[in-house]
């Protein structure tokens, strides 16, 4: 009796966790009342700690009924848990953290705007600012065949992999949200630099050569394009060593636009620019923008100046006894007529008229016909 009893209640299980992930994924926050007539009691502990519990395990990362709307991005769904279902925002922060992702980067990075509005009060209630540290944190990426195994040294902030991502309404909200008041926390700060490489926002959408993004951040945002990072290149080096990873069109724009409207120095380092820069048409911006402040210079006489010749070593006397011995034995005109003769010798051994000789090669258009 008892194990009919706990197959039953095993059935029931499954049978309301596929109907949670149906709603989830259709985004139907309708679907979800079913679960409330489905529990074993009406109390809300009951709902609560059961829509807490994992649903689904995805490539080995297990996610309950809010990990799994903020997974697919269904910000009706992952609302409603919330504020109507009963599910906790921390529950599922502690089964991410157990495996090691972070709820907020994982919105930031894949723009999930409207499911930051609902996350963002608790994100701040929580008051986890800690000093900066570099830590092993492991991003949720569902697009490989593998779980996230090997941990990966992650220095960028959430709104830094916003702006990687060019999720540029995120970031207009966060902006907003943050514009009057006094305290903004460092992972949602546009203008933080990054502790390994220096980089703000700024100077990522640079890097990027994303002009739009640009134009936002330095026009909405009044994001600081002056920064210097890590290794004191500004904002032109930056874009100009992105420009190797990704050549687009889009950067000679993002060029014009750092010069003539947001005013960063192209003299700065400028041979260090030139250097960098393989694109014809960046180049030749580049060398303009310096002529007219009075630099006349140009990549090729740079790269002449900056070449690397292999200093001459004068050879060691044994070597120069080496190589007179190597001239006196070295008879070119016998060598000729050794190589002739082996020639002569090797055609002649092969008999055309004999029929017993196999060639060794046979043409791919040959065949032998049957029958």
């Amino acid at each position: 009796m008892g194990c009919c009893n706990s197959e039953l209640r095993r059935q029931k299980y499954l049978h309301i966790t596929q109907k949670v992930r149906e709603s989830i994924e259709r985004n139907n926050a309708r679907g979800l009342k079913e679960f409330i007539h489905m529990t074993d009691t009406n109390s809300k502990s009951s709902e609560s700690s059961m829509i807490d519990e994992p649903i689904i395990t995805i490539k080995g990362i297990s996610l309950n009924a809010l990990a799994y709307a903020l997974y697919l991005g269904k910000a009706d769904v992952f609302k409603h848990l919330c504020s109507k279902m009963g599910a906790s925002i921390q529950e599922m922060c502690s089964l991410l953290e157990r495996q090691k992702i972070n709820a907020l980067e994982f919105i930031c990075q894949k723009g999930h705007t409207e499911i930051l509005e609902c996350f963002l009060p608790y994100y701040l209630s929580m008051n986890k600012e800690t000093v900066i540290v570099q830590e092993e944190s492991i991003t949720i990426n569902f697009n490989t065949n593998q779980a996230m195994e090997t941990p990966q040294l992650i220095t960028y902030t959430a709104i830094h992999m916003a702006c990687e991502q060019g999720h540029i309404n995120l970031i207009s909200y966060v902006y907003n949200y943050f514009k009057t008041s006094p305290y903004c926390p460092y992972q949602l700060d546009i203008d933080f630099q990054d502790d390994f490489t220096g980089e703000n926002c700024a100077l990522i959408s640079c890097r990027n050569g994303n002009y739009a993004m640009m134009k936002f951040l330095n026009e909405s945002c009044h994001a600081n394009f002056r920064v210097l990072n890590k290794r004191n290149e500004n904002a032109i080096q930056v874009a100009a060593a992105g420009s190797k990873k990704k050549p687009t069109a889009a950067f000679l724009e993002c060029f014009s636009y750092l010069t003539e409207n947001i005013g960063i120095d192209i003299t700065y380092m400028h041979e260090e620019t030139l250097l960098l820069l393989e694109d014809r048409n960046l180049i030749k911006y580049v060398e303009k923008q310096l002529q007219n402040r009075g630099i006349n210079v140009t990549k090729t006489q740079i790269e002449k100046r900056n070449k690397i010749v292999k200093p001459h070593i004068p050879k060691t006397l044994e070597e120069l006894k080496l190589d007179r011995e190597f001239e006196d034995n070295f008879d070119l005109r016998k060598c000729l007529e050794n190589e002739d003769r082996a020639r002569q010798s090797m055609m002649s051994s092969i008999n055309p008229l004999d029929s017993n000789i196999e060639t060794p090669f046979m043409s791919t258009n040959e065949f032998s016909p049957q029958g």
